[in-house]
């Protein structure tokens, strides 16, 4: 299983190169591997969602 630790890194990551069209990367990656059968991946990529959708709520907060 991959950390909660990693899954912020890749997260933060990912809202860095991405900006906001990072939640929808990980939305249709989630639906591709789903479609595929690949459970695991899916719910991995679900996981980046809401870390990502975390960290911009932080952000957010902070920002304030």
């Amino acid at each position: 299983m991959i950390s909660d630790v990693d899954i912020y890194r890749t997260a933060e990551v990912l809202l860095a190169q991405h900006g906001n069209a990072a939640i929808q990367l990980a939305v249709e990656r989630s639906l591709i591997f789903s479609e595929k059968g690949d459970t695991d991946s899916a719910a991995l990529w679900r996981r980046i969602e809401r870390a990502m959708e975390a960290v911009q709520a932080r952000q957010f907060r902070q920002a304030d």
